[in-house]
């Protein structure tokens, strides 16, 4: 829920600001794009580690995801983006394609390129965080 909540407060910013205006206005454009961005890197992140580490509670898988999502911004960022989008279209295109397995598709493709991620970071690295924050 966190991340989709992030991820439209992001988008309805940007939708609202888009109009133009003053500085401020493309300033706050600017914090729309990126919070959308980032929750919809990190949602990736937060599907893997939440499988993996399913005692953790939410918002500390919240929290590791944003700061994976903001330390592999570069790699897997657009990767997450693409498949998103690139699921969307396919959805408006074919909406039968979201009954016979698009959703799996999705989910599967976010899962390996936040596996892809994970391994980009150090390895054990995430573990430890995660370990850490749990038992604190």
């Amino acid at each position: 829920g966190g991340p989709l909540v992030v991820a439209c407060i992001g988008a309805e910013e940007a939708h609202y600001f888009a109009r133009g205006g003053g500085p401020v206005d493309w300033v706050c454009l600017g914090f729309g794009f990126t919070a959308a961005f980032l929750a919809v890197t990190a949602l990736g992140y937060v599907l893997l580690l939440a499988a993996r580490h399913p005692t953790v509670p939410a918002p500390e898988i919240w929290s590791i995801s944003v700061r994976l999502a903001i330390r592999n911004v570069f790699a897997t960022g657009p990767l997450f983006v693409i498949e998103i989008v690139g699921a969307a279209l396919l959805a408006l295109l074919d909406p039968p394609l979201l009954l016979i397995g698009l959703p799996l598709a999705l989910v599967s493709l976010l899962r390996l390129t936040a596996g892809f991620g994970l391994r980009m970071a150090r390895p054990g690295q995430v573990a430890a965080q995660t370990a850490a924050e749990h038992s604190s």
